[in-house]
């Protein structure tokens, strides 16, 4: 076949009434000229600007259309020709169209086949596997899927026959299911039984054990994803979502027996890939969590891979609870110096265990961002607050007797405490009106919801300070750094709204009736005024 130039044309194009990601066309020229030309970086930095402009994010636009057959001959003519492939099937596959007929894009892509398939016989491997992927794309069956059979019969390059057989499966999932159970003997290259084993989901074939087998032979599977293929970038993980999503038992079971065997490999590699399908498959399954919670503490070997689950752990709460003792044996460490992975292994065991959370937590205070963080937000049973704790408390309190020293979201987070805890955390209604001048919003709604149900005295004092604040005018709500309240949560407003509150209900059911819902600084709406009204004066 005669190639006209790969630019013949370009400028024949009304390019300014054209659209992409970025408003209009009309750069677009220029960046092909870029890239069939001799700067290499000049090249790498168009392919880069065309993939956020004609496949921005997966989209396609108008524009997207008339850069097809340009970007065809110019992979044809041998410039960057695997990776402009890549950008062609990008284009194919995507169904996120913006501002152009629905498919319009893929039909421009099929156009161009009579250029595109003859690359399947390429002498470059990379550049067959890539042009497998992208002529499927098209999704023209009848003139891409013979020649995909004749590739897959002729290729002997792993990676290249692989992508082949993707390819015919997302054409004719029955034929890609055929060609795949020939080739799941372990005598096959590994990515390409990889490929079987997708090619045999895609068509829903049965999960048996031979499968089951197979992809166990296949770990660990991380080396043999597909770039191409980017919903596959975790294999395990994917075959485990593919698993999943078909709603059966035996199916469910089978997950469930892949990642326990995963999780219990000797290799820390094959470990992780068992954590990354855990993952995927506790966000799927409900029955996951329970299921698996025991082998996810069977992979925790080292403090690394404790480590690493902690995230997972964290997110499963009390269904956990059987692996509380791996993350406290990293969450306790180092409790006098800053240690990244300490914080992370306690921020999940707030979750998780929290009264096994709560001394580690006091030992730590100052030095566990993410776990203090993780205790501020707690929400138990009932709506309830963290578990109250006498040495956390005492360290809460030594926190706040320095003020001045508090930053960020801290204050927050240890009035937040405190005010969960409410008439428990009395003993700290003096560091709490000492810190009103500094933190007067999230300081007074704690003192609401601690002094609430104190004893009468403990209240007339709180009751007092709060109006010490109210006298001044609000001139410390002022001070630099201080969180401003709405001007409805006024220390002098509140005073005139104060009404006695009975009875020995602990704060966190002040959160139920709206007294205790959120505190200042985190979608405030309690301030010195509210504090003083909910006590009464």
């Amino acid at each position: 076949m005669d190639h006209v130039h790969p630019l013949h044309g370009l400028d024949a194009q009304p390019w300014h009434s054209h659209s992409h990601a970025y408003g209009s066309a009309e750069d677009v020229p220029q960046l092909l000229r870029a890239l069939t030309g001799g700067d290499v970086d000049a090249a790498e930095e168009a392919l880069s600007e065309l993939y956020g402009s004609v496949l921005h994010q997966g989209t396609v636009y108008a524009a997207s259309v008339a850069t097809v057959p340009f970007l065809a001959r110019i992979a044809v003519a041998g410039h960057r020709t695997a990776d402009v492939l890549a950008l062609l099937g990008g284009m194919a596959e995507s169904e996120d169209e913006y501002g152009v007929a629905p498919g319009a894009v893929r039909a421009a892509a099929a156009d161009q086949l009579p250029l595109l398939l003859p690359l399947l016989t390429s002498p470059d491997p990379e550049v067959r596997r890539t042009a497998a992927w992208t002529v499927s794309h098209t999704r023209a069956t009848a003139t891409v899927l013979p020649a995909l059979r004749a590739r897959w019969d002729e290729e002997s390059e792993p990676s290249a026959r692989a992508e082949a057989l993707a390819g015919i499966a997302r054409l004719n999932p029955q034929s890609g299911a055929a060609a795949a159970a020939a080739v799941l003997d372990p005598s096959q290259p590994a990515a390409v039984r990889m490929a079987a084993v997708f090619a045999s989901l895609d068509a829903s074939v049965p999960w048996t054990e031979p499968m089951h087998t197979t992809m166990l032979s296949l770990l660990p599977a991380d080396p043999l994803r597909s770039d191409l293929d980017l919903g596959r970038g975790e294999p395990l993980a994917a075959v485990v979502e593919a698993l999943l999503g078909r709603g059966r038992r035996t199916e469910r079971e089978g997950v469930f027996a892949l990642i326990d065997a995963a999780l219990r490999d000797d290799r820390a590699e094959v470990r992780a890939e068992g954590l990354w399908a855990a993952d995927r498959a506790c966000s799927l399954s409900r029955s996951a969590p329970r299921r698996l919670v025991r082998n996810l503490r069977a992979a925790a070997v080292d403090d690394e891979s404790v480590t690493a689950m902690s995230s997972l752990l964290g997110r499963l709460g009390s269904v956990a609870e059987p692996a509380a003792d791996i993350l406290a044996s990293v969450a306790g460490r180092n409790p006098e110096h800053e240690d990244d992975h300490a914080d992370e292994a306690l921020a999940a065991l707030v979750l998780v265990a929290p009264t096994k959370a709560a001394p580690l937590l006091a030992a730590g205070l100052g030095r566990r961002p993410r776990a203090l963080d993780a205790a501020a937000r707690f929400e138990g049973p009932e709506d309830s607050g963290f578990p109250y704790s006498r040495d956390l408390l005492d360290a809460v309190r030594d926190h706040l007797a320095r003020p001045e020293a508090l930053r960020g979201n801290t204050p927050w987070q240890l009035t937040n405490l405190l005010a969960g805890w409410g008439a428990e955390a009395a003993p700290a209604l003096p560091e709490l009106c000492a810190a009103l001048s500094h933190f007067p919003g999230q300081a007074a709604w704690a003192i609401g919801c601690v002094a609430a149900d104190c004893a009468p005295p403990e209240r007339a004092r709180a009751v007092s300070s709060l109006r010490a604040v109210a006298a001044e005018g609000g001139r410390a709500l002022r001070g630099e750094g201080a969180v401003r309240p709405r001007r409805a949560d006024h220390p002098a407003a509140a005073v005139s709204r104060i009404a006695p509150r009975a009875g020995h209900q602990r704060a966190h059911r002040g959160r139920q009736d709206g007294w205790c819902a959120r505190a200042p600084g985190n979608g405030a709406c309690a301030g010195p005024a509210r504090g003083a009204q909910r006590l009464g004066g």
